[in-house]
Order: C-alpha cells, then structure tokens, then sequence
C-alpha cells in the first residue's frame, strides 16, 4: 500500500457509497510486484465474495498505484474489505 507498517494511518484507504454503487480506493507500492490484491464485498461480515467487484488502476507516479474497487450496492447494509497475498 505504500505505507509505513509500523505507524497507525487513515490514508491510502477510501470508501464511497454512491450512484448504487460502493467504491474503495486505495494505494499499492510499484515495487510490491510479488503481493496480489483483491477486494472482497459482504452483507454480513461473515460470507465474501468477488462477485461484481471491478478493479482498476486510476493512476501510476511510478512510486504509488491508485486503484479502485467498485461493486454494486446490494442490500441495506454492505461492506467491503482487501485481501493482500505475499509470498
């Protein structure tokens, strides 16, 4: 994500609910190339899924990825959540 693991930070992750659709955005670090991420979204907390999920780059400094999640609002309460994969 681009971030200090070791300090406590609100940035580099974003969520939006709009237009029927919820949005996350957040930063990868160019150099992470051996990590995948993938956003996951649920009603409950308990079952996740990918089902729907969009994911793209919005931007490249050559430092910090952009990317953004989106998904369909489905139902009264959603969440949406990362799984990062290392190796």
């Amino acid at each position: 994500m681009g971030l200090n693991p070791l300090v406590s930070s609100t940035t580099g992750i974003t969520t939006t609910a709009t237009n029927g659709a919820m949005t996350l955005n957040y930063t990868r670090a160019d150099a992470a190339t051996d990590t995948t991420v993938h956003a996951y979204w649920s009603n409950d907390l308990q079952n996740w899924s990918t089902t729907g999920v969009t994911e793209s780059m919005q931007s490249d400094n050559n430092t910090i990825q952009l990317w953004q999640a989106t998904v369909p609002i489905q139902g009264a309460s959603m969440f949406m959540r990362l799984q990062i994969s290392g190796p």
